[in-house]
């Protein structure tokens, strides 16, 4: 009975120390900035800039689709795109972010990490998030940089 007790005992702390072990194991691999990216889906939630002409834009695009990204761990991205009518759609593409946190490469498009936690994420500006706007070259929406994207946690 003693014997039996013991190694009861003994099969008991192992499975716990194995939960244990497989457990950090798992968290390790959603540490840092990438853990943090992982863990949520991003609403674009507002754009922010000084020149007033394209705030007023940007504030209009987005009261008509609202964008939620969800970044993979195997590095892919899904976006949803939601209308004010209901309409939605998908898109899908390929993400990374800097070993230090402070680059965030959305399609090839690499962009700043201002800010991020887990429950904002803030990057200065990406054509790959914001998208073309316009083939006019006097308009220079395409080469305008002074914005910033943020993004709250869902």
């Amino acid at each position: 009975m003693k014997k039996l007790k013991s190694s009861l005992v003994l099969v008991f702390g192992v499975l716990i120390m194995s939960t244990f072990v497989f457990d950090s194991c798992k968290k390790d691999d959603l540490e840092g900035a990438k853990g943090t990216l992982i863990n949520s889906k991003w609403v674009l939630s507002s754009v922010e800039t000084d020149n007033d002409l394209y705030k007023a834009m940007f504030d209009l695009s987005l009261a008509l689709v609202t964008p939620t990204y969800e970044f993979k761990k195997d590095g892919t991205y899904e976006v949803s795109f939601s209308t004010f009518l209901g309409i939605s759609d998908t898109d899908e593409g390929t993400w990374s972010i800097s070993d230090d946190g402070k680059e965030l490469t959305i399609d090839n498009e690499v962009s700043p990490v201002i800010e991020l936690t887990n429950k904002v994420l803030r990057i200065g500006a990406s054509k790959a998030v914001m998208g073309g706007y316009t083939d006019d070259e006097d308009a220079d929406l395409d080469t305008f940089t002074d914005y910033e994207i943020v993004f709250d946690a869902k």
